[in-house]
């Protein structure tokens, strides 16, 4: 079974398994593996025995499951659906987990749950139920074959095989993935775990793994199928006695039938009766009983219990459908349908009682009067209607006599015990320790932070101090603190640069780095000398020799002297060289750039406020006449100029005439140049020349639509019909846009210059339109038409006129060609008029106010951002402006824009880099360098953070990143962007073109700023606006006017993309074949080569993917699908062709027809757009054509005409093939495919494009694929010729520097000119993604938008921001990380604003079912993250201890703690985040990170700048503490050794990369030198790390002892996800009579002397009898009360289990790369995909410079620690250099 499934293994990878999920996408959970995994748990205790164990308990943690399941915004109970398989079902051999299982699947029906019953999962039926539903991924059990499922009971062991063959088959097959429930984590909304990516098929593994489920079904046995026809019957009358009491009836029908087969005794029976009764009396927390093993249970008494199991599980198969809607209902009490331990108990109690009467009476003695009253009930009851047999009737009289009795306590009847034998066949141990609760505490020292929080809450304050004193008790805990030094921040330790500039001592660098390092070329060499170190350390040194040459000095030695002054003039050289290379390159970067034209740099309005432009305007309006001679003289000179410049276009003009009237066909030559003269002209005024040309231009086109109508007529082949038809088309669409733009204008807002014109230049447009066939348009331009003077006969001019309506035309061929609505001109912009939403944003930013703003890509996000730079850089000579940008590529570009628009260098702050920051306007930044400068509490720090104006957030939905990387420990870059909107004090604007829930979002934002402005009203200091255009503004408007404040959000949405998107599929033959170049003549064959492409483009609908059901269940329509004007125009068409085939049919009401024909005939083109302007339909009239033609579809969808909706969507749907289908191989054939698809883009004019495809190795093999293909087809030619190239040099700008750029690459040696991607290059192809060298992705880039590059193929690198806009995109092939988001991203590429009016999405190889989501599935929610952490909290304890009284960056960073996004709307969450905060300063004082008095010391910078690894930081801490890596560093003098031993145990705290159980033995398939699974830590060093995590638990179970003590109220008895609420009972009665003294052998005796106490435990996990014993954090999450708020990431322990207690199973990927440096191995042998790899390998490169800064600061230069960390991080960084130097993958 092992080797089955190992089959598997190659395709496990632990991921995000809700990113991918679409709006119909849905998730299968396999019933049998959940309830698996479930009995596994160590709390469950489920028996191996017939006993089983309690259902509440399963049901409960099953319950909580679901609903940390449902808390993933992507999951509902509708995506849901729930497995049965019958093959599954025959392993359940135990009579429990029979019923168990049964109750289970009647649980997810009660709930409206889908659940799917099938045989087996190989099973024709089950593959239409895949077919059918979008399937995300199989949820189920992957513990078969591990060390788990071995010591399990047999019949738990023959399931997970099974289950294991069923993952291998899915896998194998390619029908379904499956993900993985053993380590699955659900964090802030979102679930981690194992998942399989699939594969291609294999039939051999799929036969192994279906015969390996058939062998180990066919060993169980299920239960027996009987005629059950009676039992209707008997449950009917059970339901008649007790009402609805479901789970007695059910229980008093099994008891009859098994008391008239005589199966069972009367005294179980009785027994049941009196379980029955306890069931419904006893309150849940007095049912958490610890139990002993089941070896002394009688044996009889098991046989009967497996019985009744047998036959209640009988009985609900046997229910009907109205019994199971009284279940339904009364599920309540089914899901507590026995407990075995009550059960058992009264079992051997009725046993061992005497049945003449007083006996039963002790048993019962002290119970309140409802359990005998209710035993007595069911006991009459089963008396009645179970037909017993006249021998047993004395014996049953006499039980209801007893019972009767106990119901009358003066009847006292005597009789004997045996007590002793009851307490040795109890089930009940005889004692049980009580958890000793902790003792209140003295309060403690005062904090400004500490007592802000307190004042919010009191509560949670008194809990963390009761705890602490607990804690604090231990005398390990007073030595530590005893032994701590107090703790100073002024450095940062994650780099050793000083916060303050007084704090650097040459001295001691001088020590620390020329003592290492005897020549400057090594001194250059170390890490911690890189650029941004390199001034500071050279002026370091010259201060160090100007000491030491000073006489009388101690110190003075010449030799150090002279080799200071060696490394200065080296390094100043360096230094020189590389600023040189960097302007360079910024330079090239920024040229490549479009400048932001609409703002006027080279006008002082440029960078001028609102208030003073308007200023600037007036004042320029007075002085408009000329008084002094100088300024005639320069008006004069200008007009000179103008006149001079108008001469030469007309004297070019006349050249170009000349040309073209020699040539027969110029259009295709001249375009161009007619453009470039028109672009000229305009920009010059010459309006009469702009006229001339459009009008020439306008007729040339009309002559090529004639001869293209001409030649359809002539031909034969349908593909070259449709050729030319889309030619004639063109043309036309060209001719209308020309003369549409003269007569109704553009976007400009100024009318079209054809209006004033003279009636010569009219006749000459209208004939145009007239020759089109636009005979209205014509006579209303110009009512004397004549015909063009080109025209042909009017008979041939009829044959040739377009036959749509002037409107159709529009509508179909014109779309993207219709004008815009004119703006309104804004003195603000130079060069066009800004959308409304735009104006808005502009009067925002000018009243210094705040705004989120969702605009799609390319329409225009850039400008604003721009404008506010512009604003802060001249309103103040201090002001800075931040802006922030989720990655570095993107940090890149935004200095180079910002340079390209202000030519100043903008400050740059990432992790590997930083320039300018602290003297520059503008910084660039990523979220976590930006909150390292916010949290500083240094003076310097603290002025530059006051001098901050405006912040710019761009990509602002990354706030949703993060979530579990090691299966334990969080990522928080999305909780740091959270933290910085909560920190800042001045405006911002939040940027983003992706986010689900904006509304809410802004709710949020506008809740900070209102906190902000309570606070700073408490203080006395409220902002004034500081914006002197705003204050302008409003004094001009008028004292009553009230524009938006430093305080005010504002939310500005925009939805209309700037150019439209036409989606289409790429269908290629069935046999893909690349036909290459014509057989032409050798000599004639570089100038007349024609690509034959295969171009088969099958346009999508955007209404394809909709189904008639998202129409009916909506109010508004449901989607976002914007519609081109064509797609509009299509949708009229067929809801009208399907109106009259209906009627024609009577498939409709006839009074509905009437109504139906007179709406679609106002939505009619030539009706609703009859009154237009010139008659020119403009995008706004299509937008709101478009929105009425999607309400009229909802409305006939749900009132009448669903037939008709339901057949125009059918004809909508495009008809793909199969292959199509199911998705197309990108790599076919050697991507000739693709190729033929690339060729054809070219011909049709749709390059540039972007190919996407998320596998790097495929993005390589694709780029190598094209570039060989190209060559091959060349030949022999020197050089790439043109038509064996993408590359168009006409249309590349920076032609020169783009090849100088080329050459560098491998004039460095970065690249071979043989190389693939050198090769490339020169052919226009570019492969961009993470692992290649930085200097050549951002060639690619620049080259790109240079129009060198017309091709590229990435990765997800290119979806977020960067400025690579194209014009068409392609997305190769499916991958699981292919999601809405990036989907949305990514599409945002096409179209170009300024270049395209169009932009292509073209799927080549995703299956239709995955396309389709991706186009309906809205981008995801922000929901936030859990914002506190211990470091957090410690940081901000650090600031405020160096700056106790800074009110402002206190209220801040209550800010951050007190209006978390996730709790937004929620105050209860937010008092329970109180409580974590208390904890995390008991958790600090106890660890010895603040004194008693709340002042950090000790290792507290260790902790706070590793703050992103919590909790590993934490537990290196401890290690620490405990002398672990002094013992590893002294244990052997081999470096290698003491390497590999620290390497060891870092990589079991930071970076940590789960690893499938399944894979520990893949090193003997795979001939690597990698040895995959990473072996255990030295001894000491696993016991300190064990001694950490089990203190780590203890602290936060001893808060929460407090913290949940005495707590009260029904949620703690409600279940989370149906919401069961089971009532707490009378505790105060239940309470009394068990505190009251009892003789042995009654209920009571049992009951109070066996009870295990539980204080933070939930009463359904208590049932278990552990208590408050935890053996996990995950367990501890799992099974708390409700009261407290608890995450994985607030828990400090380093998970080191999984959740059945194995051992979490680590990649040695770390230490592999270390020994073998071989990044291909790591890809096949450890599983990583390279880009995972190259991002793990640099964290750890980062927290080991971190670690090797704070050893230095720590330690001394001789201390073994601080020397083995410190050559450990060099050799490492050494060695990660290298990851990413050129290999090739091998094409596939």
């Amino acid at each position: 079974m092992e080797a089955v499934v190992q089959l598997a293994r190659p395709s496990a990878r632990f991921m995000d398994l809700c990113s991918g999920l679409g709006i119909d996408s849905v998730v299968f959970v396999d019933i049998d593996a959940l309830l698996l995994e479930l009995l596994l748990e160590r709390r469950i205790k489920w028996q191996a025995t017939p006993a089983g164990g309690s259902p509440l308990q399963v049901f409960a943690a099953l319950e909580t499951f679901l609903a940390d399941l449902m808390t993933c915004q992507e999951i509902t109970l509708d995506r849901l659906h729930f497995l049965s398989f019958k093959v599954q079902a025959l392993a359940w051999i135990q009579p429990s987990t029979q019923l168990l299982r049964l109750m289970v699947v009647e649980f997810f029906k009660s709930q409206g749950a889908v659940v799917h019953e099938l045989h087996k999962w190989n099973s024709e039926r089950f593959s239409r139920v895949l077919h059918n539903f979008n399937v995300a991924f199989l949820l189920t059990s992957d513990v078969g074959g591990s060390a788990v499922a071995k010591a399990a009971p047999r019949e738990l062991q023959v399931l997970s095989n099974i289950l294991a063959a069923q993952a291998t088959y899915g896998s194998s097959s390619g029908q379904w993935n499956s993900a993985f429930l053993s380590q699955l984590g659900i964090v802030d909304g979102r679930a981690f775990g194992f998942r399989t990516l699939g594969r291609r098929p294999n039939k051999e593994i799929m036969a192994v793994a279906i015969s390996v489920a058939e062998a180990c079904s066919s060993s169980c046995t299920t239960i027996t199928e009987e005629q059950t026809h009676w039992l209707p019957c008997s449950l009917t009358i059970s339901l008649q006695t007790l009402g609805t009491n479901a789970r007695a009836a059910l229980g008093i029908s099994a008891c009859c039938r098994l008391l008239q087969t005589q199966t069972i005794t009367l005294s179980f029976a009785k027994a049941w009766c009196l379980h029955e009764s306890l069931l419904a009396e006893l309150p849940l927390n007095f049912r958490a009983l610890a139990t002993n093993s089941a070896s002394c249970i009688d044996e009889l008494c098991l046989t009967q219990l497996s019985s009744l199991y047998t036959e209640l599980a009988r009985q609900i198969a046997g229910l009907t459908a109205s019994h199971k809607q009284v279940v339904k209902q009364d599920w309540q009490q089914l899901c507590d349908l026995y407990d075995p331990c009550l059960l058992l108990l009264s079992a051997q109690l009725c046993k061992q009682s005497d049945l003449e009467g007083a006996c039963l009476q002790k048993v019962l003695r002290g119970l309140p009067q409802a359990v005998p009253k209710t035993a007595f009930q069911l006991w009459q009851a089963i008396q009645r209607h179970a037909e017993l047999a006249e021998a047993d009737s004395r014996g049953a009289a006499d039980i209801a006599l007893q019972l009767h009795a106990c119901l009358n306590p003066g009847l006292e009847h005597k009789g004997r015990s045996d007590e002793a034998h009851i307490a040795a066949c109890s089930i009940i141990p005889d004692g049980q320790q009580k958890v000793a609760a902790p003792c209140q505490s003295a309060a403690e020292a005062q904090n400004v932070l500490i007592d802000s929080l307190r004042e919010a809450a009191p509560a949670a304050a008194a809990a963390g101090m009761a705890a602490l004193e607990v804690l604090k008790s231990s005398k390990q805990q007073q030595d530590m603190q005893a032994t701590q030094q107090s703790f100073l921040e002024d450095y940062h330790w994650h780099s050793g640069k000083p916060l303050e500039p007084a704090i650097w001592t040459a001295t001691e660098q001088t020590a620390i780095i020329l003592s290492k390092y005897q020549s400057p070329s090594e001194l250059l060499g170390c890490w911690m000398l890189r650029r941004k170190y390199k001034a500071r350390i050279v002026e370091a040194l010259r201060q160090c020799q100007d000491r030491l040459l000073v006489p009388n000095k101690a110190v003075a030695d010449k030799h150090l002297a002279d080799k200071c002054q060696e490394a200065i003039q080296y390094l100043r050289e360096y230094t020189s060289r590389e600023e040189a290379l960097l302007s360079r390159a910024l330079h090239l970067y920024a040229s490549s750039l479009s400048n932001t034209s609409f703002i006027n740099r080279t006008s002082s309005a440029a960078v001028q406020p609102a208030a003073k432009q308007k200023q600037t305007a007036k004042a320029h309006k007075k002085a408009a006449p000329l008084k002094g001679g100088a300024d005639r003289i320069k008006e004069e000179n200008r007009l000179r100029q103008v006149a001079k410049q108008q001469g030469k276009l007309q004297e070019q003009w006349l050249h170009l005439k000349q040309t073209f009237n020699k040539q027969n066909d110029w259009l295709a030559a001249g375009e161009n140049a007619i453009l470039k003269l028109l672009k000229e002209a305009a920009s010059s005024g010459a309006n009469h020349l702009f006229l001339e040309v459009s009008i020439f231009r306008a007729e040339a086109h009309l002559e090529a639509w004639r001869k293209s109508q001409a030649a359809i007529s002539k031909q034969t082949y349908d593909h070259v019909k449709t050729s030319l038809a889309e030619q004639a088309i063109h043309h036309a669409a060209t001719v209308w846009q020309i003369i549409s733009g003269l007569w109704h204008g553009d976007s400009s807002g100024e009318t079209g210059c054809l209006t004033g014109s003279g009636a010569e230049m009219q006749k000459q447009a209208a004939g145009c339109l007239a020759s089109l066939g636009f005979q209205d348009a014509a006579k209303l331009l110009c009512s004397t038409t004549v015909r063009n003077p080109a025209r042909p006969s009017s008979s041939r001019a009829a044959s040739c006129a377009c036959s749509q309506s002037i409107f159709r035309f529009q509508l179909e061929h014109c779309g993207h060609l219709l004008p815009r609505d004119p703006g309104t001109q804004d003195h603000r912009t130079a060069s066009f008029n800004p959308d409304p939403w735009q104006q808005k944003v502009l009067d925002i930013i000018d009243q210094g106010a705040s705004a989120l703003i969702c605009a799609p890509t390319s329409s225009g996000k850039t400008f604003i951002s721009n404008y506010v730079i512009c604003k802060v850089l001249a309103e103040s000579n201090k002001g800075l402006c931040i802006f922030v940008a989720p990655t570095k590529a993107l940090v890149n570009q935004v200095q180079a824009q910002v340079y390209a628009d202000f030519k100043i260098v903008a400050g740059v702050f990432t992790r590997d880099f930083r320039s300018h920051v602290m003297d520059s306007r503008v910084l660039v930044t990523v979220p976590t360098c930006l909150e390292i400068l916010l949290l500083s509490a240094s003076q310097r720090n603290r002025e530059w953070a006051a001098n901050i104006q405006y912040v710019i957030f761009d990509e602002i939905h990354c706030l949703r990143e993060g979530g579990l990387v090691d299966g334990g420990s969080q990522d928080s870059s999305g909780a740091v962007w959270e933290h910085l909107l909560t920190m800042i004090r001045c405006p911002f604007l939040a940027l983003s073109a992706t986010i689900g829930n904006p509304e809410q979002v802004h709710g949020w934002l506008k809740s900070l700023k209102d906190l902000q402005q309570s606070q700073d009203a408490a203080r006395g200091d409220l902002l004034h606006d500081a914006s002197a255009s705003g204050q302008a503004q409003r004094k001009a408007a008028g004292s009553k006017a009230k524009g938006p404040t430093a305080y005010d959000v504002s939310f500005v949405s925009n939805r209309v993309r700037h150019a439209d998107l036409r989606l289409y599929i790429y269908q290629p033959r069935e046999e893909p074949h690349f036909s290459g170049i014509t057989s032409l003549q050798a000599e004639n064959r570089s100038s007349a080569a024609e690509w034959r492409a295969d171009t088969r483009l099958l346009p999508i609908h955007p209404l394809a993917p909709i189904q008639l059901s998202h129409l009916q269940a909506a109010a508004t329509f449901p989607f976002d699908l914007p519609f081109e004007p064509r797609d509009s125009l299509c949708l009229y068409t067929h809801l009208h062709t399907a109106l009259e085939q209906a009627m024609s049919d009577v498939l409709v009401e006839p009074a509905w027809t009437s109504s139906a024909i007179e709406a679609l005939n106002c939505l009619s083109p030539e009706a609703y757009f009859a009154n237009a302007s010139h008659q020119t339909i403009t995008r706004s009239a299509s937008r709101q054509y478009e929105a009425e033609l999607k309400e009229l579809l909802r409305l006939w969808a749900s009132n009448g005409g669903a037939a008709i909706i339901e057949k125009v969507l059918k004809q909508l749907r495009p008809s793909e093939h199969k292959d199509s289908m199911h998705g197309h191989d990108p790599l076919m054939d050697g991507c000739h495919a693709l190729m033929n698809l690339l060729v054809g883009l070219s011909k049709k004019d749709m390059l540039p494009a972007i190919i996407f495809n998320f596998n790097r190795a495929e993005c390589e093999c694709i780029g190598e694929s094209l570039v060989d293909l190209l060559e091959e087809l060349e030949g022999d030619e020197e050089g790439p010729l043109e038509q064996f190239s993408f590359l168009r040099t006409s249309e590349c700008h920076l032609l020169e520097e783009a090849e100088a750029q080329i050459d560098k690459l491998t004039e460095y040696g970065d690249l071979d000119e043989d190389d693939y991607l050198i090769r490339g290059l020169r052919r226009g192809i570019g492969i961009h993604h993470s692992g290649l060298a930085t200097k050549y992705r951002k060639v690619v880039e620049v080259l790109f938008r240079a129009k060198f590059l017309r091709l590229v193929v990435a990765t997800g690198t290119l979806a977020y921001g960067i400025n690579m806009p194209c014009r068409s995109v392609i997305f190769a092939g499916d991958n699981v990380f292919f999601d809405p988001l990036q989907y949305r991203q990514m599409m945002g590429r096409a179209g170009r604003r300024g270049f395209d009016t169009l932009g292509h999405v073209i799927f080549f190889g995703v299956p239709a079912v995955k396309r389709y989501s991706l186009m309906l599935s809205p981008v995801p929610r922000l929901s936030g993250n859990f914002p506190l952490t211990i470091s957090l909290f410690m940081r901000a304890m650090v600031h405020q201890a160096q700056v106790p009284g800074d009110l402002v960056a206190r209220d801040s960073l209550l800010r951050m703690f007190q209006r978390p996004m996730f709790a937004y709307g929620n105050p209860s969450a937010v008092a329970k985040m109180m409580h974590l905060c208390f904890y995390a300063q008991m958790y600090c004082q106890q660890l010895g990170l603040l004194t008693s008095d709340n002042k950090p010391i000790g290792l507290t910078g260790l902790v706070t700048h590793l703050f992103w690894t919590e909790p590993e930081n934490l537990a290196f801490c401890s290690l620490l503490q405990n002398r672990v890596f002094h013992d590893i560093c002294t244990s052997s003098n081999s470096w290698e050794t003491i390497a590999q031993s620290l390497l060891v145990v870092l990589s079991h705290l930071f970076e940590r990369e789960p690893l499938h159980w399944t894979l520990r033995k893949s090193r003997n398939r795979l001939n690597s030198p990698s040895k995959v699974v990473l072996e255990r830590m030295d001894p000491k060093a696993e016991a300190a790390l064990a001694k950490h995590n089990d203190s780590a638990l203890q602290s936060i179970s001893a808060y929460a002892m407090k913290a949940l003590a005495g707590q009260a109220g029904d949620d703690i008895y409600a279940l989370p996800f149906s919401g069961l609420t089971f009532a707490p009972g009378n505790q105060a009665e239940w309470s009394a009579a068990m505190h009251a003294t009892h003789q042995g052998g009654s209920v009571l005796s049992f009951l109070s002397s066996h009870q295990v106490p539980s204080t933070i435990c939930s009463p359904f996990a208590a049932l278990s009898g552990m208590g408050d014993d935890f053996a996990s954090p995950g367990e501890l999450v799992r099974c708390v009360k409700p009261g407290l708020l608890l995450n994985a990431n607030t828990i400090p322990p380093v998970r080191q289990v999984t959740r059945h207690g194995l051992p979490v199973a680590l990649n040695r990927f770390v230490l592999d790369y270390w020994q073998h440096g071989q990044k291909q191995a790591l890809v096949q042998a450890n599983h990583m995909r390279e880009g995972d790899a190259y991002s793990r390998l640099l964290g750890f490169k980062n927290v080991l410079r971190a670690l090797a800064v704070a050893m230095e600061k720590l330690g001394s230069d001789t201390d073994p620690v601080t020397q083995s960390f410190s050559r450990l991080a060099e050799e490492f960084c050494t060695k990660f250099a290298d990851f990413n130097r050129r290999q090739h993958f091998k094409k596939q």
